[in-house]
């Protein structure tokens, strides 16, 4: 079999993985706060091939490719087909035993005549011409026009705020169990796309203070936040300094954070903006429903990885693996993630 040439210019052999020292170097590149786009330029991979090995490594812990074991395949009728394709209209986030077990709950097939995981997802990626991937979660209310004014007017306030005086605060939490699910079903091409409900269950909360050159600043509590923990993060970082003795927060900085309920409380907005005066910072919302304004996101998504990559002893230290993972994101991760937000 000959090697062919992908688009990067690498060289692979069709339905052979991806050697073992390259799949290493990508996961390597990744945890240094590389971009998949940076990654596949780097190591001559796709990248979907560099996003598939991610999370393969995320999900499995191992850089190796996965190894399949497959049962007898049962045949996939149209009806059975048009109700799998019905279901993943309407929840893209469903697992292929979550789909099984839909059919059988649904009386669409029996134990006989049920399809087995592989029949399903052969069908998903032939007849259907789906595959998974990254999952976006969309509320409804973002696409108004008072959603879309506020964003137009964010946008030509921030253009003119050099970025080194924009600094992200926002909360994220930590859930001991399997968090929210990431991945999707979709036609080739097509985003996957969720309508996501809120859910507060939170074991643990991170407070995160994050500027151009990395993360400036952050607290671990236990359980959900509220307006006095918010306060008291505040108290506490307005005094703090980076090793330079440079103050995190400086005079002139603008903060930018979300509009979670209790940031708005009548008297947790107002403290908090005094507080800030005082020190010569002015204090600004990001538009509802634009999570990827605020680069503590980014951050939080690094942090996720790390703590699902380290899943053994994230379960049982939880808070301890948290302050790991925040002292591992790269400086040149978060500067990347103010690039990629249209900040730089």
């Amino acid at each position: 079999m000959s090697a062919k040439e992908n688009v990067q210019g690498g060289f692979y052999l069709p339905g052979k993985p991806i050697p073992e020292p390259t799949r290493k170097l990508i996961v390597d590149l990744y945890f240094k706060g590389m971009t998949f786009g940076k990654i596949s330029q780097e190591t001559k991979v796709s990248e979907t091939g560099c996003r598939n090995i991610i999370h393969s490594f995320i999900e499995r812990e191992d850089t190796g490719p996965r190894r399949n074991f497959i049962r007898a395949a049962t045949k996939v009728t149209d009806t059975v087909l048009t109700f799998i394709e019905y279901y993943l209209r309407e929840k893209p986030s469903m697992y292929l035993r979550e789909i099984r077990q839909k059919l059988l709950e649904d009386g669409i097939c029996n134990e006989e005549n049920l399809p087995s995981l592989f029949s399903i997802w052969r069908a998903l990626r032939g007849e259907l011409n789906m595959t998974r991937k990254k999952l976006d979660k969309v509320p409804r209310e973002r696409n108004s026009e008072d959603i879309q004014r506020k964003f137009n007017d964010y946008m030509d306030y921030i253009i003119d705020i050099e970025p080194y005086r924009i600094k992200f605060f926002d909360e994220s939490s930590i859930i001991r169990t399997t968090g929210n699910r990431s991945m999707g079903y979709a036609e080739r091409g097509k985003p996957a796309v969720e309508v996501q409900r809120y859910a507060s269950n939170a074991n643990f909360t991170v407070e995160l203070l994050v500027g151009v050159d990395g993360v400036l600043y952050y607290e671990v509590i236990e359980g959900p936040s509220n307006g006095r923990e918010l306060l008291q993060f505040f108290e506490d970082a307005v005094t703090q300094r980076n090793d330079f003795g440079i103050p995190v927060l400086e005079w002139g900085d603008v903060l930018v954070m979300d509009n979670c309920g209790f940031h708005h409380g009548a008297a947790t907005e107002r403290d908090l903006r005094t507080l800030l005066e005082t020190h010569g910072i002015q204090l600004i919302f990001q538009p509802p429903y634009h999570p990827e304004l605020n680069v503590c996101e980014y951050g939080f998504r690094m942090l996720k990885d790390y703590l699902r990559a380290n899943d053994a002893v994230s379960v049982d230290f939880t808070e301890l693996s948290v302050v790991m993972g925040l002292n591992s994101i790269p400086p040149a991760f978060i500067r990347n993630s103010y690039q990629h937000s249209g900040y730089i």
